[in-house]
Formats: C-alpha cells, sequence, structure tokens
C-alpha cells in the first residue's frame, strides 16, 4: 500500500514537472487491513461446512485484492470469513457484489443462519461450554 502511494506520487511529480505543473494528492484514506483466515480456525470450520453441506458444497475460495472491514475485527480476535452463496441463475440472480445489477436469493439466508450456528456450537463444544 505504501509503495503504491509512492509510485503515484511519483507518478505526479514525474507528468506534472514535465508540463510545468504542480499537484496535491491527499490519500483520503489508507483502506482496510488485508482480510485472511487464521489456518486453524479455517481448518476447523471448514470441517464443520462440509459435514453440514456436503463437500460438493464447499469450495475453497482463491484469494482476491477485496478489502473487508472484518479484518478490524481479526486484530483482536483469530477470524474466518467464508462467502455464502447468494446467486440463482436459475432466477436470473448472477451479477456480482457491489454491482448496481446485485440481488440476492433469500433462500440462501436460512442457510447462512444454519452454517453460522453450526460454526458457533461446533467452537462452544470444542472449549468445553455447557
Amino acid at each position: 500500500r505504501m509503495q503504491i502511494n509512492r509510485l503515484i506520487t511519483n507518478t505526479l511529480a514525474g507528468v506534472t514537472s514535465a508540463h510545468n505543473a504542480t499537484y496535491k494528492f491527499e490519500l483520503l484514506t489508507k483502506g482496510n487491513p488485508v482480510t485472511y483466515n487464521e489456518l486453524q480456525l479455517a481448518e476447523k470450520s471448514g470441517k464443520t461446512l462440509r459435514r453440514m453441506l456436503g463437500d460438493a458444497q464447499v469450495l475453497k475460495q482463491n484469494p482476491t485484492m477485496g478489502g473487508e472491514d472484518f479484518a478490524y475485527f481479526q486484530k483482536a480476535i483469530p477470524g474466518y470469513f467464508f462467502f455464502l452463496g447468494c446467486a440463482n441463475p436459475a432466477k436470473g440472480i448472477t451479477a456480482g457484489a457491489h454491482t448496481p445489477e446485485f440481488d440476492i436469493d433469500e433462500a440462501c439466508l436460512p442457510i447462512g443462519v444454519k452454517l453460522m450456528t453450526g460454526l458457533a456450537l461446533d467452537r462452544l463444544e470444542e472449549v468445553g461450554a455447557k
């Protein structure tokens, strides 16, 4: 992130200098920290998801460059971030998040609640909560 800021500054300095101009660059936000899955928690959570949904329904997500404010929680405690599929091509619901066409097939919501409950119960059982 700091390297990108330096590159922007260097590019602006070069272009404006070449044209006898000036610039003012102010970074308004530093963005979110990196969102990542703590490996041990991801492995445990993956087992829960596969048990509840079956192997074919749990896909490993390739890393993405997306940012997420969930990362601030992960600074305090280990976190596990997963995507709940909410598309439904049969209903024409296929647009990606953060697009004007985005929609959600609400049939995924009870599945999400079930998964979150299962994850919580498995973690509570792991620590011996009654």
